[in-house]
């Protein structure tokens, strides 16, 4: 890892990227992937670590089927 270009890694779990898809579509009223909710999943894991820095967030389509978004928003 080049110092110079990346700060920091962070992993977050399956669950905490499907409790971020269901947040964006329930309370942000966003349809976004799992694969670019682990950006929100990150943040709401680690809010602690995260908190007072400058952070850019890309979240990108809706590109989710539609049973996987439906499956989602009932269990979580």
């Amino acid at each position: 890892m080049d110092k110079n270009y990346v700060d920091d890694f962070i992993a977050v779990s399956e669950e905490s990227i499907a409790k971020a898809v269901s947040f964006m579509a329930k309370k942000e009223k966003y349809i976004v992937e799992a694969g670019s909710c682990t950006t929100i999943a990150t943040v709401m894991d680690y809010k602690e670590r995260i908190g007072g820095k400058n952070v850019a967030l890309v979240l990108s389509g809706d590109n989710i089927d539609g049973d996987v978004l439906a499956y989602i928003l009932s269990k979580y």
